[in-house]
């Protein structure tokens, strides 16, 4: 009876301890907030600690982690919290869900969750996490229940960084990931080290690669990659042939172009065009177009007689003169106060899909301008021979740069089956060289040579 009492006032106690967390205000301190919020949740408090000037780093085996949480951003504001660090020790959902309610008013960046026994519970909070927060990094090492469905959820946020070390990633979650991190816009890096993804992984990648305009950093360390996979991901960095998909998918994208195109001409036409070439076109037009025509005319006749009474009046009509433009201006109003939160979405949709820039026709089949966007991968402790590699430097070299896009500057391959003494090894440091924008003399450098 005693053991039965106690928990049973236990719970009476989490009970309404819930309830005030739940009611409880949000200061905007999060050194303050997460330990009271623990507290009225029935959890020990855990400590908040702020890394300091002097130490900003956090190693995997730093002893502050233990049951603390870690948080980095501007000591001259409270609730400037840029990143925050838990490593360790067990989150699970209560953890996550009162890390939502604490980082509500925060100006939090990045997230470290490493080796904190996420499942696939927790991760789903985390992800929803990720998007009331708007997070840019995620790294989640060393949980190694991470599903397929869970790093398609991840990749379809707006996440800009995610590393995913040890996470018993295999060629499977890749599978269901490949279309999403194809129409992916956001992310810029991807770190899947020491995981499971080999040859059929790899493949998956260069298939997302094949049109993902958006990665820059892919690192596939310690993944048993081989030359089936080198060779995979060597083809989409040249020019490759069009799939049948990918032909459907660009005659869509052309049609649907066409009718923006055709939808936007009228509006085009009555603002550039004179009435006279408006006039010679209406012949051509169908019935309908005319009325709209027409109509239009209407306005335009009614608004020169509004304009000519309002000037007739003069000052007691003014503010009716204010009005007429103001339907106009508010809209523009309204678009130039949206542009500036959202210029990096507005930046990415002004790029081009690759499907409909840089299709070229090689003996009657459409073939694509190789992924130049890619500029480090990283596939060190493999076991890729000198077929693999060998595919890698030509395509490197035969890659077509851009003046954005000036394709892979750096290729780590140490530790795979290829000997350091290879001259292939030679051949690509030479070829890297040549790329490397700090390595290439400048003008200065050449007038201080001395002859």
């Amino acid at each position: 009876m005693g053991k039965k009492g106690k928990a049973a006032k236990t719970q009476e106690d989490a009970a309404p301890s819930e309830e005030g967390a739940e009611g409880s205000n949000i200061t905007g301190v999060f050194e303050n907030d997460f330990p009271l919020l623990c507290t009225q949740s029935g959890l020990p408090a855990i400590p908040v600690r702020v890394l300091s000037r002097e130490n900003q780093t956090v190693s995997d085996s730093n002893p502050k982690a233990e049951y603390s949480v870690l948080v980095d951003g501007l000591q001259e504001e409270p609730a400037a919290i840029q990143t925050l660090h838990l490593r360790g020790w067990l989150v699970d959902e209560r953890i996550v869900s009162l890390l939502r309610k604490a980082l509500q008013s925060t100006m939090l960046t990045t997230l470290d969750l490493w080796n904190t026994g996420l499942n696939e519970a927790t991760l789903e909070q985390l992800v929803l996490l990720i998007n009331d927060l708007n997070l840019k990094s995620l790294s989640i090492d060393g949980n190694d229940h991470v599903t397929a469905k869970t790093l398609t959820e991840l990749i379809r946020t707006n996440l800009q960084n995610l590393s995913l070390k040890c996470c018993g990633i295999s060629h499977e979650h890749l599978s269901s990931a490949s279309a999403p991190l194809q129409e992916n816009k956001t992310l810029v890096t991807l770190d899947l080290s020491c995981n499971h993804v080999g040859d059929g992984g790899a493949c998956h990648l260069a298939s997302a690669l094949r049109l993902n305009r958006s990665l820059l950093s892919l690192v596939l360390v310690n993944n048993h990659i081989g030359n089936r996979g080198a060779l995979a991901l060597a083809a989409i960095l040249v020019q490759f042939p069009l799939l049948h998909e990918e032909i459907v998918a660009r005659r869509w994208l052309l049609s649907q172009r066409r009718t923006e195109d055709e939808l936007s001409m009228p509006d085009v036409e009555k603002t550039t065009r004179s009435p006279s070439v408006v006039s010679n076109m209406t012949g051509k037009m169908s019935r309908l177009d005319k009325d709209k025509l027409s109509a239009g005319k209407n306005k335009k006749n009614d608004s020169r007689k509004e304009d000519k009474q309002l000037k007739k009046e003069d000052k007691p009509k003014k503010p009716l003169e204010a009005k007429k433009p103001k339907g106009k201006d508010s809209k523009m109003g309204k678009r130039g106060a949206e542009q500036p939160s959202d210029s990096p979405p507005l930046e990415m949709a002004e790029l081009p899909h690759p499907l409909l820039d840089g299709v070229m026709d090689i003996n009657g089949c459409p073939h694509l301008a190789g992924n130049t966007t890619l500029v480090n991968l990283a596939l060190s402790y493999n076991m890729i021979t000198e077929i693999g590699l060998q595919a890698l430097v030509e395509a490197i070299r035969n890659q077509t740069p851009t003046p954005h896009t000036p394709g892979i500057l750096r290729l780590t391959i140490h530790h795979n089956a290829t000997p350091p003494s290879s001259e292939l090894v030679k051949e690509l440091d030479s070829v890297l060289s040549k790329r490397d924008p700090l390595s290439a003399p400048t003008e200065q450098d050449v007038v201080d040579t001395p002859a």
